[in-house]
């Protein structure tokens, strides 16, 4: 099963085509979000973990440039105040919202650790993006 990312904003935003080899693509595939692709061709490679031995090296460093490409990509496309990242399983997109969080983009490319969870909403304002 796969992780879903969405990304939704205020302003139309620019899609960019899937290809072999990519670390990030924006299609448009549910309703005012755009879904996002990681480097697994889903929202799954939007992930990394540095502290756990089970992520290998290079499995660390693809999950770090796609959500590093996706902090880019939000940093220049986002034209108002916000946009919002929900995340799901596979099929489970009409489940409840079980996190609802705010945050500054660089928590997604500056830790150890990131992913995003199941059912998770994430509001992002203007003031977090750092331009």
């Amino acid at each position: 099963m796969c992780m879903m990312l969405y990304l939704g904003a205020d302003n139309e935003l620019p899609y960019i085509k899937w290809k072999d080899g990519a670390v990030f693509a924006v299609t448009d595939i549910h309703s005012s979000y755009n879904f996002l692709l990681a480097h697994t061709g889903c929202g799954c490679g939007f992930t990394f973990d540095y502290t756990n031995e089970q992520f290998d090296e290079e499995t660390n460093a693809l999950g770090k440039k796609s959500l590093s490409t996706l902090f880019d990509y939000i940093v220049e496309n986002i034209a108002s105040d916000n946009c919002e990242l929900v995340s799901f399983w596979a099929g489970k997109e009409n489940e409840e919202i079980r996190h609802s969080d705010e945050l500054d983009l660089s928590d997604f490319v500056f830790s150890d650790s990131f992913s995003f969870l199941e059912n998770q909403y994430i509001f992002v304002r203007s003031k977090n993006i750092k331009r």
